[in-house]
Formats: structure tokens, sequence, C-alpha cells
């Protein structure tokens, strides 16, 4: 399993979390969605078969602009 951070703009509530998981849910290869709003950041627990572009674009469709955090 690969973990990626995600820096998201525009996420203010319980709705906003509800919306971002559900732009991911579909995604079998998703195995775990972890919102923090305080810190703008959604991590996410995924196999090989997603990349992290994909992820940050389905998210940024779902009105929610987004990227791919540099791994520290």
């Amino acid at each position: 399993m690969n973990t990626t951070t995600l820096q998201v703009s525009g996420m203010t509530c319980g709705s906003c979390i509800e919306h971002i998981e559900r732009a991911l849910a579909d995604l079998r290869d998703v195995q775990d969605t972890e919102v923090d709003l305080a810190n703008g950041v959604v991590r996410i627990c995924h196999t090989d078969a997603v990349t992290a572009d994909q992820l940050a674009a389905r998210i940024s469709a779902a009105g929610y602009p987004s990227r791919a955090v540099a791994a520290a």
C-alpha cells in the first residue's frame, strides 16, 4: 500500500469531507481516506494502480483544487 498526501483548497466543513470521500469511493484501489480540515490535507491509502495525479484530479473535479505534497 502507498500513502499519498494531497494539499486541498476549499474544505471548510463536514460536508466537504463527505464530497471528497464520495469522489474517491468508487476507486477500488483506494483503501482509506483521511481528511484533515485544519491543515487542508487529505491522506489516501491506495494500491500502485492509482497515481497521486489521478487522485488529485478526482478531488479537483469534485470542486476542491488539489495537488500532491512532496514527501519529506
